[in-house]
């Protein structure tokens, strides 16, 4: 029996793009463990407490929407329409971090719902459309590139977002993510 072809993961140009933008949507996912806390600390002075709660609001809304929304959203359009559409939610949620208003509690709370939601629609996607890609003879090549894409993120995210907030401002680092993130949108939806 033939053995089916083994293409490099590295002659897959489409691929190699998709993992750039997922290593540049990382890079801004990885600010709610690290920036968001110490800016609700710090410019909206929630206690530590009440951060707490609202950094659990991700696990709880996920624990009941994730597995509910990608079931019945899976197959019906193209996996890239969702991680595009996750992606403006992100942006959302972190444009409305600067949104002037004296109910910071609420702000944050608003923001985490649209974080989580866009959490929800981009990484199940992104998992799904590099899967479908690959074929079982590469897939670990694929898995691999994904799990470093994710990973170097992890590492310079959380610093490179403490820069950005010291030299320049919050302001500027959540202005930036968000345009960061509509400009991914756009092109995780040219990846078709």
């Amino acid at each position: 029996e033939k053995q089916p072809i083994k293409v490099s993961v590295y002659k897959d140009r489409g691929y190699l793009a998709f993992i750039v933008l997922v290593f540049i949507f990382a890079l801004c996912f990885f600010q709610l463990f690290t920036t968001i806390p110490v800016f609700f600390k710090e410019n909206f002075k929630l206690s530590v407490f009440f951060i707490g709660m609202i950094m659990a609001l991700n696990g709880v809304i996920i624990s009941f929407f994730e597995m509910i929304i990608v079931f019945s959203l899976e197959g019906r359009r193209p996996s890239l329409h969702y991680i595009s559409f996750g992606l403006l939610l992100v942006s959302i949620s972190f444009l409305l971090l600067n949104f002037p208003s004296s109910h910071y509690a609420l702000i944050a709370i608003v923001s985490m719902v649209f974080l989580t939601f866009g959490e929800i629609f981009t990484m199940p996607f992104m998992n799904s459309w590099w899967i479908g890609r690959s074929q079982a003879n590469n897939r670990g090549q694929y898995a691999a590139l994904f799990t470093v894409a994710w990973a170097s993120a992890q590492a310079i995210g959380p610093f490179s977002g403490a820069l950005v907030a010291e030299h320049f401002s919050y302001q500027s680092l959540w202005i930036g993510i968000g345009i960061i993130c509509v400009l991914l949108a756009f092109f995780f939806r040219r990846l078709k």
